[in-house]
């Protein structure tokens, strides 16, 4: 054989064997050897292309959730998932956009997303930034970190972590109790500010992108963000918007939702949806530094 094995032990004979190790040596010591392994082999072998904005160059690193269906099986760990589905919940790190396989935090399926994620994020980042090498490090290094998160993950904890360790981050924004109607409306009352821009595609659809400034809690300093709204009062193929029964969801001929779900703004009257739809997409940015003609709007 290429590999000179001869023997290979069945996957659950070699589940109880490591469990077995596992059990006679603390943990943490193979996973740090694991982990010193695979950053070994990065640092030698992957070849990270940096992405350049203006004069700074950036690696990204993804840091998302990824529930696995495990359904009618009885795993240790199987429980519900935010999927809806049975099963397991990992979190995986990523990094440069080539997309080498960084981390994983193996979590049972129940597990909340932001649970563990600061700790996660900590150590992905000194990771990451030991396999980028000396360039990577310090307050202001040539090449930076770019974190990005999904809105599940949109908390202060994950931003201070960035901060710490020197990294930037792109965390999308959890909209929570907030109405896409009051988007619309302040990216329609910043749409010729020197930051934004306003653009109609097509008949019936505008799309608004600009920044505004917000605290994530009270007594925080407020944060960057950039946002896109789309407004549409039809859609690609002139159907209007709003010929849609209370019972279904999407509407009709409107987009299915997706990671940037499609909100109907205004209430429901009669039966039917108001007019328009808005699809809001705002963002946390955090570069280090704000921008000479921006500041902080409500």
């Amino acid at each position: 054989m290429a590999l000179e094995i001869e023997l290979v032990p069945s996957s659950a004979t070699l589940r109880q064997r490591l469990d077995q190790a596992a059990a006679a040596e603390p943990t943490a010591q193979w996973g740090q050897a694991m982990n010193e392994s695979s950053d070994a082999l990065l640092h030698q072998y992957a070849q990270i292309q940096p992405i350049t904005i203006g004069k700074q160059q950036y690696v990204p690193l993804d840091v998302d959730v990824s529930p696995m269906d495990n359904s009618k099986t009885k795993k240790q760990g199987v429980s519900r998932t935010y999927k809806g589905v049975d099963g397991y919940a990992p979190n995986f790190a990523y990094l440069g956009h080539e997309g080498y396989a960084l981390a994983i935090d193996f979590r049972e399926g129940k597990q909340h997303c932001q649970n563990g994620t600061p700790t996660f994020l900590t150590d992905c980042i000194e990771r990451a930034q030991a396999i980028l090498g000396p360039r990577a490090v310090g307050e202001s290094p040539d090449l930076k970190l770019l974190l990005s998160l999904d809105a599940g993950n949109d908390s202060t904890d994950n931003m201070d972590v960035a901060r710490e360790d020197h990294a930037e981050f792109l965390i999308k924004r959890n909209l929570r109790g907030e109405k896409p109607a009051e988007w619309l409306t302040l990216a329609k009352a910043q749409q010729d500010a020197p930051e934004s821009s306003c653009v109609s595609p097509r008949p019936g659809k505008t799309v608004y992108r600009g920044e505004t400034w917000r605290a994530r809690k009270a007594g925080h300093a407020p944060e960057r963000i950039v946002y896109e709204v789309i407004a549409r009062t039809s859609m690609a193929r002139g159907q209007m918007c709003g010929a849609c029964r209370r019972s279904r969801w999407p509407p009709m001929g409107c987009p299915s939702p997706t990671r940037s779900p499609t909100f109907c703004l205004g209430t429901r009257t009669t039966g039917r949806w108001n007019n328009i739809t808005a699809n809001i997409k705002p963002t946390w940015i955090w570069s280090g530094y704000r921008p000479a003609n921006s500041s902080p709007i409500g």
